[in-house]
């Protein structure tokens, strides 16, 4: 185990094409022109990740991304790789170089950003 401790976020940044949304209008014609209120709605950290680069490709003028769970798993992969390393130096060779890109965050627990949305902001600003 690395002797530092340090937070990294590995996100992959293809996780698939255009992400259909139903819009406020086609929900309430579902349900009659009514809204009704339901369970608060519990949102993951992958769904906070999500949102934040949704926002910056939206800023971007690019289709939104959708959660891939594949790459999900290969994103775990590659973080505990580099941890076992210690280092966020990038792997060459990676058994998916090329098919998609990464996005790196490495912080000590002192400096560590609060959110995801500030996480994704430090890959885009």
């Amino acid at each position: 185990m690395c002797p530092l401790f340090f937070f990294l976020a590995v996100i992959p940044l293809a996780f698939a094409a255009l992400s259909p949304h139903a819009s406020v209008a086609a929900v309430a014609a579902r349900n009659n022109g009514s809204f009704t209120a339901g369970q608060p709605k519990v949102v993951t950290y992958q769904q906070q990740f999500l949102q934040a680069h949704n926002e910056a490709h939206t800023a971007a003028g690019v289709p939104p991304l959708v959660w891939n769970s594949t790459l999900q798993l290969d994103s775990l992969r590659y973080a505990n790789e580099l941890r076992q390393r210690c280092s966020t130096t990038p792997l060459y060779a990676w058994g998916t170089d090329g098919v998609y890109g990464r996005n790196l965050f490495k912080g000590s627990r002192m400096d560590i950003p609060g959110t995801p949305t500030e996480v994704v902001a430090s890959w885009v600003d």
